[in-house]
């Protein structure tokens, strides 16, 4: 968690020294520290799937089943299967560029989708899927609905065919 907070805090601190140099007026708060929000485990098939592609290779997985948990362990959310999978380039040097797209369904009925996306990666990461990256959720879930504006950090562990991530985040009007 330290690693994430000082990384964040690096990424916003040279974001906004950017924007004020530009402006001359926005500044990033010196220290910026996200709460933990919620964690999904997921079971998957299909993980010896992948195509060679230059510089690595491109794999498939199919999330089949899981669910999504606050810090206080009580389920917000079942993972729907056949709707989900994780994407994912593992280059030759051992880094894992993600792109998992998680279909779930929260406890007041409705649906919601969950974005991990390579294209945003704040940290390198492994060929075992650890690192952190930026995570979109969408829903018209009236409880659940404030996390589509978030700004949310993910990271995903994955052995097997059983994966895990964690996620971390704040309304960015309180940042």
């Amino acid at each position: 968690m330290q690693v994430l907070n000082s990384l964040v805090a690096t990424i916003f601190l040279l974001a906004g020294a950017a924007v004020s140099a530009a402006s001359g007026t926005t500044q990033a708060p010196d220290n910026l520290s996200f709460p933990h929000l919620f964690s999904v485990d997921f079971e998957a098939t299909g993980g010896g799937d992948s195509i060679a592609i230059p510089g690595g290779h491109r794999v498939l997985l199919i999330i089949t089943d899981g669910v999504m948990k606050v810090s206080n362990g009580t389920t917000i959310a079942t993972v729907q299967p056949g709707g989900s999978s994780e994407t994912g380039i593992l280059h030759d040097d051992g880094t894992f560029v993600v792109d998992a797209h998680v279909i779930v369904k929260f406890t007041d009925g409705h649906f919601g989708f969950l974005q991990l996306a390579g294209n945003d990666i704040l940290n390198p990461v492994t060929g075992d899927g650890q690192g952190f990256h930026r995570m979109q959720i969408e829903t018209d879930s009236p409880e659940f609905s404030k996390y589509t504006s978030w700004f949310i950090v993910g990271q995903l562990l994955f052995s097997g065919t059983t994966g895990h991530i964690e996620s971390y985040g704040a309304d960015p009007a309180a940042l």
